[in-house]
C-alpha cells in the first residue's frame, strides 16, 4: 500500500511538533521521488525555531512496506551510523519512527543526499561516464577496505542473504530447473566463505549512489542487504548489473543502447576496483551464479504475484521483463560451468 504523500507530510509535521515542542513548518512541498522496490520514499524539509540543525535540512522519510519491518529499520539506521562515523558518506539516520507512531509502518528519517542519482548523472553527461565509474569503483574499493570492528551485523553471512529468497520462494514457485540451480548455487556458497569478511552493501549499483554534479561528491544509499562476507560476491553484483541492464531497460532504445555500454561500463568499473584491490575472477564468476539464481527467483516471483507486501507490486511488474528471467537462467548455467 502506497501512503499519500501530502498525508504523510502532514503527519511528520506535527510529529516533530509534538517532538520539539513548537511549531514546525515544511519549507518545501513533499514529493515523492525515487521509491524503491518495496519502499516508499517521501522528501521533507522541517523549518522552526525548536528544531534542532541537524533536523533542519531536506530529509528523507523512508517508509518500510509493513510492520514486520521494524528490526530491518533499525539494523539499517545502526549501518548508516556506522558508516558516517567512519568517515564513508552515507547519510545518517536521524530517527526510527516505530508503527504507531505515524502509521502503521515503521518509518527511518535520514539526512538527504543532494544531487542525484549517478545513473541520472550518467544520462545528463554521458562524456563524464568514464569519471563517474571510476568514482563508483572507488566507492566500493573504500567501503571494502574498512576495518569491520564493531559492524552492526546479525549473524547472517552475506552468502545467505543472497540466497535467502530463493530458498524462500523456488519451492513455492515451483520451477524444476530454477530448484536445481538452487541445489547447485548452494554447493558453491560452500567454498565461497572468507577468514575475513569485509563489509558487503548487497546492491551497489549507479541507482544507489548520489552524486552531487556541483562539487563532485557522492554518496551511498540503500543498505538493506548490507552485511558482512567475501568483497567479491559484491564486486559479482555490481559487474553482472551492468549487463542485466541491457535486458531490464524499458524501451528497445535504451535496450540497445545499454547493450553496447553495459559491458564497457562493466570493465571499466572492474578495472578500477583492481587497481585499489586485487580480484579472484574465479571467485567472482562463482558468485555470479548466485545472484543469477536470486535475481531468476525475484523475476519469477514478482510476475507470479508473490511480492504483494511491496509498496507498488503492479508497478514493479510493469517495470521488470519477463524476459529477464530467461536471461538470468541462461547466465547463470554459464557460471556455473
Amino acid at each position: 500500500m502506497v501512503l499519500d504523500t501530502a498525508a504523510v507530510a502532514e503527519a511528520f509535521r506535527g510529529w516533530c511538533q509534538a517532538r520539539f515542542g513548537q511549531a514546525v513548518e515544511l519549507t518545501e512541498l513533499a514529493s515523492t521521488v525515487g521509491d524503491g522496490f518495496d519502499n516508499q520514499i517521501v522528501f521533507v524539509h522541517p523549518r522552526g525555531p525548536a528544531v534542532p540543525d541537524s533536523w533542519q535540512r531536506p530529509l528523507v522519510l523512508r517508509i518500510q512496506p509493513d510492520a514486520e519491518r521494524l528490526e530491518t529499520a533499525y539494523r539499517e539506521a545502526a549501518i548508516h551510523g556506522w558508516c558516517a562515523d567512519r568517515g564513508y558518506p552515507a547519510p545518517r539516520v536521524l530517527a526510527v519512527l516505530e508503527p504507531g507512531e505515524l502509521f502503521d509502518v515503521s518509518i527511518e528519517v535520514m539526512e538527504r543526499l543532494p544531487g542525484v542519482t549517478m545513473l541520472r548523472a550518467i544520462t545528463a553527461a554521458p562524456w563524464r561516464s568514464r569519471a563517474y565509474l571510476r568514482q563508483l569503483a572507488e566507492l566500493h574499493a573504500e567501503l571494502h577496505a574498512l576495518p569491520t570492528t564493531d559492524f552492526p551485523a546479525d549473524e547472517c553471512a552475506y552468502a545467505d542473504r543472497v540466497l535467502g529468497m530463493p530458498r524462500e520462494f523456488a519451492p513455492r514457485i515451483g520451477d524444476v530447473k530454477l530448484l536445481r540451480a538452487l541445489e547447485r548455487a548452494e554447493l558453491i556458497a560452500t567454498t565461497l566463505e572468507v577468514d575475513e569478511p569485509a563489509v558487503c552493501h548487497g546492491d551497489f549499483h549507479p541507482l544507489n549512489v548520489v552524486v552531487d554534479t556541483h562539487v563532485g561528491d557522492a554518496g551511498v544509499i540503500d543498505w538493506t542487504d548490507c552485511g558482512l562476507g567475501d568483497r567479491h560476491g559484491d564486486v559479482s553484483r555490481t559487474a553482472l548489473l551492468f549487463l542485466v541492464a541491457s535486458v531490464a531497460a524499458n524501451s528497445a532504445s535504451e535496450r540497445l543502447a545499454l547493450k553496447a555500454a553495459g559491458p564497457l561500463m562493466r570493465r571499466r568499473y572492474l578495472r578500477v576496483y583492481e587497481s585499489m584491490l586485487p580480484l579472484d575472477h574465479e571467485r567472482v564468476r562463482r558468485w555470479e551464479a548466485l545472484h543469477c539464481v536470486s535475481g531468476w527467483t525475484q523475476v519469477l516471483a514478482l510476475h507470479a504475484g508473490m511480492f504483494d507486501g511491496s509498496n507498488s507490486p503492479d508497478d514493479n511488474r510493469d517495470r521488470v521483463s519477463p524476459q529477464l528471467a530467461s536471461w538470468l537462467e541462461a547466465r547463470c548455467e554459464r557460471a556455473m560451468q
